[in-house]
């Protein structure tokens, strides 16, 4: 229907336009003059950010110069640590040879990513592929199926205790705290634990499957070891952590560095426990130490020469590095403080399942424990990141220049030898 306005109606209508809309106008022309006088009264008695002004300005400005992103300076450092990541001395260089670590590593780490993600069918997956890749990535699928738990009982724990705090979860206070919330969710009746258990079983499933093939595999291989097994037997070798820490020494050295002045505190204040752990290793090391037949036989690792030279050229010099040791232990435990209190059990708990029945002294079995650790570890300044590079850049350059024109020749074999890791 169409409705037509008569001439009268028309010659009137500014009219009425007018007067049915300055009412209104007044009164937002009166709100915006008192807002502004507001404004300007509340500008001069607090004419700095006040409150969460303090981050919205700041975020404010960011926008405005088209940087979305919280901080594009933490991006860049994360850049430049996923490639220092890379760049890893000791798996860089099997990059170039027909070795599984590499792809090994990397199955290992996409199954902690898509774990972290919550992905809870994928992750399982990629690690039966590991497992299946490397036997002894059972370790560290355990240990990510460890933390996938522990993340569980984690947001019990926060669900049911409303006011606890980041600093206690990465404190030793948190171990008391779960124990007393499993208690109680223990006495609520079947209905809290069941839902506690279902919510475990829910993301820790697909590891178990893998876990029950495992053994499965064990069980009809009749050993964990495919291929020469003679060369392969599982031993109590705890020297294995100390080995393992020089070499954390060497290769964490921009970031421990950072933190000596802590670790020497810490030290000095624990001194009777350090007193302690220096016999317990003097012990370990007379009685306990093992020396794989290939350690001694291949001139062309790098470990043939560090135990030649370092560990067999001095007899007091095995025992003159258990200060190092001791201070590597310190430096990692501050190194990852700001992770939660179960993952630096668990950390602690798997490099030692990993390392102490290993026999043989290889670096190779140090890389995931390394990247673990790396990976945790809190980045607070551009110059560690840097020196990290120049110091794994100079590492790769030289592995690369002695493989390439230090070649040498065994009398029984017209094969060209080269050294490598």
């Amino acid at each position: 229907m169409i409705i037509e306005l008569s001439p009268a109606m028309k010659g009137n209508l500014p009219t009425f336009l007018n007067a049915s809309h300055a009412a209104p106008a007044a009164v937002y022309m009166l709100l915006a003059l008192s807002t502004l006088c507001i404004f300007n009264m509340i500008y001069a008695v607090q004419p700095l950010p006040f409150l969460d002004e303090i981050f919205h300005i700041p975020q404010a400005e960011k926008y405005c110069r088209g940087l979305f992103r919280e901080d594009l300076d933490s991006s860049l450092q994360d850049l430049l640590s996923a490639v220092n990541l890379t760049i890893f001395p000791v798996l860089y260089f099997f990059t170039f040879l027909y070795y599984t670590d590499v792809i090994a590593t990397g199955l290992i780490l996409l199954t902690y990513l898509l774990q972290l993600d919550g992905r809870t069918l994928l992750a399982p997956l990629t690690a039966f592929i590991a497992v299946v890749v490397r036997q002894t990535n059972i370790v560290w699928v355990a240990f990510i199926a460890f933390l996938s738990i522990s993340h569980v009982l984690k947001l019990h724990v926060i669900q049911c205790n409303s006011r606890l705090s980041p600093k206690v979860v990465r404190s030793a206070k948190y171990l008391q705290v779960l124990l007393d919330t499993l208690l109680r969710t223990w006495n609520r009746g079947f209905t809290s634990r069941a839902q506690l258990a279902n919510n475990i079983l829910y993301s820790s499933a697909g590891f178990i499957v893998v876990g029950l093939c495992f053994l499965g595999f064990v069980l009809w291989n009749g050993g964990l070891v495919v291929g020469d097994r003679s060369a392969h037997q599982a031993v109590f070798n705890i020297p294995q952590i100390f080995y393992f820490s020089l070499f954390l020494v060497i290769f964490s050295s921009p970031y421990i560095v950072g933190c000596v002045k802590q670790v020497l505190v810490s030290v000095i204040k624990h001194w009777k426990l350090v007193l302690v752990l220096m016999i317990g290793c003097i012990i370990i090391i007379h009685f306990s130490t093992y020396v794989h037949p290939y350690l001694l036989a291949d001139n062309r690792h790098y470990t043939f020469y560090v135990w030649k030279r370092l560990y067999e050229s001095h007899f007091l010099m095995k025992y003159l590095l258990i200060p190092v040791y001791i201070f590597s232990a310190f430096s990692v435990n501050q190194l990852i403080k700001e992770t939660d209190m179960t993952f630096q059990i668990g950390y602690f708990t798997f490099i030692s399942l990993c390392l102490v029945p290993q026999k043989l002294l290889e670096f190779r079995y140090f890389i995931v424990p390394f990247l673990m650790l790396r990976l945790h570890i809190c980045l607070k300044a551009w110059w560690q990141l840097i020196a990290e590079f120049i110091l794994f850049f100079c590492i790769n350059a030289s592995t690369v220049y002695l493989f390439m024109t230090r070649t040498f020749y065994w009398s029984d074999s017209e094969e060209v030898q080269r050294f490598l890791w």
